[in-house]
């Protein structure tokens, strides 16, 4: 995840905040305020099911605008900066289209590990050999640290 987080920021032409965020609301990475964050979180519990990919929204926060974007079905980016409205978009979308491949393979592998998880789940439970909900994050952070 620090790699891919890398790639973007170097790929940015201003100073923006941003984070990357599930559907489920699991922030996966934030450099967001913790104002920013919250309002974030809110906008993607609306707006995940709800949109397509590409589609966005913006805030106007204190002194900053905020823009959630919808990356793939699973991934919403949150940029937050001073900016021009207009140059926060173009960034959103310059970012989702140079990483929309690695969004997606992040995407799969994640897929997997939950349906890899279900199946232990019903494994373990046979061999009465409970699997804990740590040892799922483990693993999910074990793919993430791949990215």
């Amino acid at each position: 995840m620090q790699k891919l987080l890398t790639e973007i920021s170097n790929t940015l032409t201003t100073k923006i905040e941003l984070a990357i965020i599930t559907n489920t609301k699991q922030v996966l990475h934030s450099f967001l305020s913790p104002n920013a964050l919250d309002v974030a979180l809110k906008i993607v519990e609306v707006g995940s099911s709800l949109w397509d990919i590409g589609d966005y929204q913006m805030k106007k926060l204190e002194d900053s605008l905020l823009l959630v974007y919808k990356i793939t079905n699973h991934f919403f980016l949150a940029l937050n900066s001073v900016t021009k409205e207009g140059l926060l978009i173009l960034e959103a979308k310059k970012i989702a289209s140079t990483f929309e491949s690695k969004f997606r393979e992040l995407e799969k592998e994640l897929s997997r590990a939950s349906k890899l998880e279900k199946v232990k789940v019903t494994s373990s439970q046979e061999n009465e050999q409970p699997t804990t909900e740590k040892g799922k994050e483990e693993k999910i952070q074990r793919i993430l640290d791949v990215f």
